[in-house]
């Protein structure tokens, strides 16, 4: 059974047996290959729909706890259980699309300039290699082999977002209401009463004329499976609305805002929610904010920023593998080529199969074999 996944918002599960013991596993491909479901196999695919090898007597009495019945219906909560919530999505991918399967091997591809207040960004943060205690390791591809590897632009933005799952919250209890929610609201961030930021206001500057923010759709999916069941962003931002409400001091409320308003292509309103998270998070979990942070900066174009702001989260977080894969992708469009290959590496010695990462650690070693 094949998935197109042209628009996919979530990430696939396969649930591998071995040894008597189910290992779930995640998916994160645009590979329409990769999600091939064999026939005694089980993979829960990103739209809810089961492959015909999840019918399994051993597949069902997996599912049957408390906990895992849970995840049965609604995949987020398996990220939960993991500790990772890791969404990276290439923007407009689409797998029918021949020409963006056959690029040759550009070695300048998706190179950015570095501004000329880059190391003044930069100067002041620690080496973020210090976090890294493992590398994966792979064979150096040859000069002919290169030639046949898709290019990659990495200054082209990738979606991603840092849920607060991975700090153990359960998001669904704190959008759930018995009265009625048909009014129409939404989740405005009011970021006045927020002191400056320092270390952070100054690498989020952004005029307010600035109008290249686009929506992520990728986003909108996440956003409803994590607030309501529905099919209704207007639902959603409702019950964040309400749910800002009712607590008025609460971290998670405004980082579920921002992913309201970067679902609608509302970066603006977006920072400044981040802004009233960031400042209302304890320290340990201020890494949610800074991803979010950095991810708009990213999508502007303003890839020191960014880097500077997710080499922030990663301090707080060093072992979230969806920082070290955007550090590798910030790096590589840097034209930094040592530390694209070290946070790559990083990625894969956390989840070696993980396609995109491999994919990009074999490109910078082409190109780092081109510039020799």
């Amino acid at each position: 059974m094949v998935l197109k996944m042209a628009n996919h918002e979530l990430a696939h599960i396969r649930l591998d047996l071995i040894d008597g013991v189910f290992y779930p596993k995640f998916i994160l491909t645009s590979r329409v290959e990769e999600v091939i479901a064999k026939p005694n196999e089980c993979v829960i695919y990103s739209n809810g729909r089961k492959s015909p090898g999840c019918k399994g007597k051993q597949i069902k009495g997996y599912a049957k706890s408390d906990y895992l019945s849970h995840w049965w219906r609604d995949q987020t909560v398996l990220e939960q259980q993991l500790l990772e919530f890791v969404e990276v999505l290439e923007q407009q991918f689409d797998p029918a699309d021949e020409s963006k399967h056959d690029l040759k091997f550009d070695a300048t591809s998706g190179l950015h300039q570095a501004s000329k207040t880059s190391f003044s960004i930069l100067a002041s943060l620690k080496d973020p290699k210090r976090h890294i205690t493992k590398r994966h390791k792979i064979k150096e591809p040859t000069l002919a082999e290169c030639q046949s590897i898709a290019s990659i632009d990495f200054a082209a933005y990738l979606t991603s977002w840092l849920s607060p799952q991975t700090k153990g919250i359960n998001l669904r209890r704190l959008f759930t209401f018995e009265h009625d929610i048909s009014q129409k609201l939404e989740p405005i961030c009011d970021d006045k009463s927020v002191p400056k930021l320092k270390g952070i206001d100054e690498l989020i500057e952004v005029d307010a004329k600035q109008d290249n923010f686009f929506a992520e759709q990728q986003l909108r999916q996440v956003l409803l499976n994590l607030t309501c069941d529905c099919d209704s962003t207007q639902e959603s931002g409702t019950r964040i609305a309400l749910g800002m409400r009712k607590n008025q001091t609460s971290w998670v409320h405004p980082h579920m805002a921002a992913l309201f308003w970067r679902a609608k292509g509302n970066g603006q309103q977006a920072l400044r929610c981040l802004r009233a998270a960031y400042h209302r998070s304890p320290a340990e979990v201020k890494d949610i904010a800074l991803a979010g942070l950095g991810s708009i900066m990213w999508q502007i174009l303003k890839l020191d920023e960014a880097l500077a702001l997710f080499i922030k989260a990663l301090d707080i977080a060093p072992e979230t593998i969806l920082l070290h894969f955007t550090l590798g992708n910030l790096y590589a469009a840097r034209n930094d080529i040592e530390n694209a290959i070290a946070f790559f590496e990083s990625t894969l010695a956390m989840q070696p199969e993980f396609a995109p990462g491999l994919e990009r650690l074999r490109f910078v070693l082409c190109r780092s074999l081109a510039e020799q």
